[in-house]
């Protein structure tokens, strides 16, 4: 469900209608990006950020312009990735995430990238988006949903909604 826009300084984040009215410190999982200025990336062995254990039941990234976000496992304890395109090692958007659906592991864990959201449409599992975009995690009930929510610019509007997971 997507909800219209609350006028004031409120953050409806529940799809439940709960809103925040007041300041509220919450823990969250900030997935950061991968630069395309880190030295030692390797399509081979990417860094993970992991979801699993006890922690935070909020994850977010910043704005994707160009980047791909990555998951690997199951909705209980994900692994993810939030990568800038390396267009200075032939890695731009659309190369780069072929290239990690295709062949992407990410390091200390076996097997391959699962589901993606980038600049290429593969599949079910690996998404595409338009303009910009945002992924937000949220866990219940000891199981991740992960979304991206598509935006035409960094201030909305909206453009939809997609599950990742």
């Amino acid at each position: 469900m997507i909800s219209q826009p609350v006028k004031g300084p409120y953050f409806s984040f529940d799809p439940n209608g709960y809103t925040l009215t007041e300041t509220m410190n919450v823990r969250v999982h900030n997935v950061r990006m991968i630069p395309k200025t880190e030295k030692g990336f390797s399509v081979q062995e990417l860094e993970s950020y992991s979801l699993g254990g006890n922690g935070a039941d909020i994850m977010v990234t910043g704005m994707l312009s160009d980047c791909a976000f990555y998951i690997k496992g199951r909705d209980t304890s994900p692994i993810v990735a939030h990568i800038q395109p390396r267009p200075t090692e032939q890695l731009g958007a659309v190369d780069m995430h072929r290239a990690l659906i295709r062949s992407g592991r990410f390091k200390y864990h076996d097997g391959g990238v699962d589901r993606s959201l980038g600049r290429v449409q593969s599949g079910h599992n690996h998404s595409r988006y338009q303009s910009y975009c945002y992924v937000v995690g949220v866990k219940n009930g000891g199981r991740w949903r992960i979304y991206a929510q598509h935006v035409m610019g960094s201030a909305g509007p909206v453009l939809g909604v997609t599950r990742l997971l």
